[in-house]
């Protein structure tokens, strides 16, 4: 076994669990804003959102020392992304001409 995959697992499940906490913190703001009036629902996503950007910015500098780990935790932090991406993709109509 290669001497950095074990820094690079850690790095990955840490970037797995910063992922699932934004998308649980973005998903809490979404279904507070759905009862307010438009302006303070948007208020409540932005800060959302800020939210998540700081603690992504703050999980890379945890890492950021340790190469194999910094790479796993920046590709745990996209996964989320890239699962949902591919999740509602609709390939049915991939490859299709004329499909919009």
């Amino acid at each position: 076994m290669p001497q950095w995959l074990p820094s690079a697992l850690i790095g990955l499940l840490f970037g797995l669990l910063v992922s699932i906490l934004n998308y649980f913190i973005l998903q809490q703001g979404v279904k507070k804003s759905s009862s307010l009036p438009e302006s303070k629902g948007q208020n409540i996503i932005m800060v959302r959102y800020g939210i998540r950007y700081i603690l992504n910015i703050l999980a890379l500098v945890i890492v950021y020392k340790n190469a194999p780990m910094l790479l796993g935790t920046a590709i745990g932090l996209t996964a989320n992304k890239s699962y949902l991406f591919f999740k509602y993709l609709n390939w049915k109509n991939f490859g299709k001409k004329g499909v919009n």
